[in-house]
Order: structure tokens, then sequence, then C-alpha cells
């Protein structure tokens, strides 16, 4: 089990440990727990202490209370461990922004975070491959979440079962379903009237389709706490008798509530009332667009991945504050994220725009390293590509032989299940892989000039500090940034587009900024620092 460690014998470590939770996991974290002991005992190091969340999802730090204690352990003065070991990189996170923020957070302290099962090169290239394990267990949450998806689909179009909580009016109906392959009941429910609130639920329409306001409707019916819940009710088509379940549509799923008239009626009125506003993540709301915060729509927070917000607090006769503030935080309360003064983070972000990604020198040189990378590699990695294509292929013939075996003879042995299961996991695996491998395939360079004449012009456009300018490049060149307040310290990470591949794809674009389809954010996220003498 003895693996090259960049510890030194004798150094203190903890563990970090988690697993999704459900009956196949059951183990993981004691599993994980006892190789990692017995890791730390063949490596000569002091395993101090361990840190688990146990059936916590990785895409996301919120809810890991072990994770975010173990980071601000690390953060403060009194750690005295060398760094932090883990099972694999998904075990410390599945989102690539949380994956290199915290790596690099720690990194930057002077720690060290090993992975016992991921073999990681000790060299330049070893950043390489963590962005590319981020991508492959990103993408696994992806693949799983269209399994389920599939699956889902399957249990409505077949036999009309939902899942979740049904809309007011309605309620749950078990349903026959043949067993799981592994023999336990399969349960599922469809929708069906309710006649405890379907009569309720008729005179709300009726009301809303003669003008009455959500609060006279809440009055009259009681079906809701808040009048906020009415914008839902009345453009849910279930009430018409048709079940609108993601991509699918069913007519005739249940006995209409309302006939088409009321029903054109109550969206008559509806549309009317609409207010302009749509979704809080949306980039080129009107609000946004229209924003003093040059940063509107483009700043997430690092604890919970929710937009940050602009937001003036006045008080009277003194001059207002502006800060970008944690939506989370403000709306739900379950986020501890502190308010970042906006000077201090826009002038941050502009810092490193500016010296960095906007610098032409710096720029042309980068088109000269991905120029030869590309015509060094160029030649093996369509080799790869190649061979991981035919691997897919094969892949996929054995899982369709084996489907068929189990469709012809009705046979669904614990080995055959076992056996598809495991080629599955293969072909999600091979695939993401491929989709990395085209991804880089499909660049088209440009020459290093180049580089440097359109990094030139879109920085001198910056410079003339006009803030509507400003603002659109910003939001052409930025994909994300990612920040926190720690103390008086701002700090986060800059995701951005190599300003060439932007210009190229989308210069002229619409008013918001140029159109970024198809642009992947480049790997090598720039860390932004900055001091705030702001207390409030």
């Amino acid at each position: 089990m003895q693996n090259s460690t960049p510890f030194a014998p004798q150094d203190r470590v903890v563990a970090y440990l988690r697993d999704s939770g459900g009956e196949s996991q059951e183990l993981s974290i004691t599993q994980q727990e006892a190789y990692i002991r017995t890791w730390c005992l063949e490596n000569g190091l002091i395993l101090a202490s361990i840190y688990a969340d146990a059936a916590q999802p990785g895409s996301s730090v919120v809810k890991r209370i072990k994770f975010l204690e173990m980071i601000e352990y690390f953060r403060s003065e009194r750690c005295t461990e060398a760094g932090v070991v883990i099972w694999k990189y998904s075990r410390f996170s599945r989102d690539v922004d949380d994956s290199m923020y915290y790596r690099s957070d720690l990194r930057k302290r002077g720690y060290i975070l090993y992975s016992v099962q991921d073999q990681i090169p000790d060299s330049d290239f070893g950043r390489f491959f963590e962005s590319a394990l981020d991508f492959t267990n990103s993408r696994f949450l992806k693949d799983m979440s269209a399994d389920v998806k599939r699956g889902l689909n399957h249990l409505v179009t077949t036999y009309g079962a939902m899942p979740g909580t049904p809309p007011r009016g309605f309620m749950r109906q078990p349903v026959d379903i043949p067993s799981h392959r592994s023999g336990a009941d399969h349960k599922a429910c469809r929708w069906v009237p309710d006649p405890k609130t379907w009569e309720l639920c008729k005179l709300a329409f009726k009301m809303r389709a003669a003008g009455s306001t959500y609060r006279e409707i809440s009055n009259a019916t009681g079906l809701y706490r808040s009048t906020n819940c009415f914008p839902t009710f009345f453009n849910n088509r279930l009430y018409l008798g048709e079940l609108v379940y993601g991509d699918l549509v069913i007519p005739n799923y249940c006995e209409p509530l309302v006939d088409q008239t009321t029903w054109d009626a109550v969206r008559a009125m509806e549309e009317s009332k609409k207010r302009p506003m749509r979704g809080p993540d949306n980039k080129n709301h009107p609000k946004r667009v229209a924003s003093s915060f040059l940063l509107s729509g483009l700043v997430y927070c690092v604890r919970c991945g929710a937009p940050m917000n602009g937001k003036v607090v006045a008080f009277k006769d003194e001059k207002p504050y502006t800060y970008y503030t944690c939506s989370r935080a403000g709306r739900r309360h379950d986020c501890t994220a502190r308010k970042i003064p906006q000077t201090v983070l826009e002038l941050a972000v502009l810092d490193v725009i500016r010296d960095y990604v906007m610098n032409p020198d710096y720029s042309r040189q980068r088109q000269i390293d991905r120029n030869r990378e590309l015509a060094s590699g160029s030649a093996n990695l369509k080799k790869e590509k190649k061979a991981i294509t035919d691997r897919v292929s094969e892949i996929q013939k054995q899982i369709a032989n084996i489907t068929e075996i189990m469709a012809v003879t009705g046979v669904q042995s614990r080995s055959l299940m076992q056996k598809l299961t495991d080629l599955e996991e293969q072909e999600t695996e091979t695939k993401s892989k491929l989709e990395v491998l085209q991804s880089t395939l499909g660049k088209k360079p440009i020459t290093p000039e180049q580089a440097y004449q359109i990094t030139l012009h879109l920085r001198n456009e910056l410079l003339k500090k006009d803030p509507g300018a400003i603002k659109k490049i910003l939001g052409g060149i930025i994909h994300k940034v990612v920040a926190e307040r720690e103390g008086n310290t701002v700090k986060g990470i800059v995701q951005f587009y190599n300003p060439p591949d932007v210009a190229i794809t989308g210069a002229g674009g619409d008013d918001h900024g140029p159109d970024k389809n198809g642009l992947d954010p480049k790997g090598d996220n720039l860390c932004l620092s900055a001091h705030t003498p702001w207390r409030h």
C-alpha cells in the first residue's frame, strides 16, 4: 500500500472523509478511514484528527459542517499539521470551482493536499491532471443526474408515477410497479384529485378569472400561507389535466380542474400583472444591466455558490456604503458569508484583469505557449481520441449485449447486473475523457501577434474609464468571480475567458457583451486578494 508521499516522516496530518449516503455507501467512510490510517502508519505519518461528513453530496460545501470546520482550522494560527490526506479528489469536492478554490487556499497557506488513490504527477503537469480530475468528478454528477432523470421519465410515462409532493388539489395514490432488480419493493405514486381541496382550487381559479387579487383568493380559500405561491399555482397546467414533467408533456393525465376558457382568462390576468423581472441568475436582467455595480451578475459566494448582489446601505446625513452581499445569506439566512465592500472588490478584479488578463505581452506569450502545446501534442491527442472512441464503442456493445441477454432470457442475475453497472460506470468515465480531448482538439489557434493586437485594443478600451464600456468588457471577459471576505481581507478567484477568443467568437455582440457560447473559461484561474479598512 505504501506510496510516494510529499510529507516528511513524523509529519502530523488530518484526514477528510465523505460519502454521499445511500445503502451502497453505508461503509464508505469506515473503509476510507481504515485505508488512510494504514497508509499513514506505513508512511510514518501521525494522523492527528479526522473530519468526516456522512451522507453529504460533493456538489457543494453547504451543510458539509466538518469540511468547513477543517478549512477554518487550517486558516487559524492553531494549526500544526502539514496538510490533508483524502481518499480521492471526488471526496474533497465534485464541484470544479469549490475544488480549485479550497485546494488553492490550502496550498497558498503552505499546506499539502494529498490523495492516496489519485496518482497525480509531482511535476508541472500535476495541475493539469488535477483540473482533468475536477472535470471528470463534476461530469459524473451530471451523468448520474441524466440517468436518474431517464429512470423517472420511465416511471412517469409507463405508470404515471410522479416523485415529490403534489400541488394543491391533488394527493398521492400508490400504483403497482414491478420490484427492483434486487427484489426490493418498488414504491411509487401517481397524482389524483384530492377531494379535500379540489373544490377550493376550483374556486381560486374562478375568482382569479373574475379579477380577484391574490390576497382576496387567499382569504377565501386558505390554500397557502403566502400569496407568493399563487403565480406558480395558476401557471400549473396539471389543472388542465396536462402533466408537464421536464421535457415530457402527457395530455389527459388526470381529470381537469378547469376548462380551457377559465384557464385562458386566468392566464390573461397573470400576464397583465407579470413583473418584468426574471430570475436572480440572469446576467442580462435589466436591473443588472442598469446597475452601477460593475460586477453585477458575475460575482458568486464562495461558501454557498449563490449570486452576490449589489446593496446600498444609507444612514441619515452620512455617505452611503455599497457592498456585494450573498443573496442566500440575505434570503435564507443559512450562509455566513460577510458582505464585501464594492470598491475594494471591483478594484481588485480590475487590477487582475488589467495587469494580467489584458496585458498584451502576457496574452502573446499565452498564445505562444498554447500554440506550442497544440502543435506538440496534436498527433498524440488524435491517437488518444481514436483509442478512447473505440473503447466507448466497445463498452456500448457490451452493454447492448448484456441488455439483450436479459431481455430475451428474462434472467437478471446478480453477476449480470453487477457487470452492467461496472460497464455503465466505465462508459461515463471514458466519455468524460473523450469530451476533454474533443474540447482541446476543437480549438483553432490564432497567431501570437493577433493575440497581442486584440488584447491591446481591449485594454485601451478598458483604460478609457467609461463605466458602461468597462462593464461591457468585464461582462465579456469574466466567466465568474467567486469571492469571500475573511476578516479585513477580500479574496477569491477570477475565472476568465481568453480575450482573443472572446473577441473572435463574439466581437460586436449585443449590449451586454459578446456571445461566449462554446467557449471554455481558462483553466489557470487567477487568485485575487485585497485589504479593506472597512469593519462594517
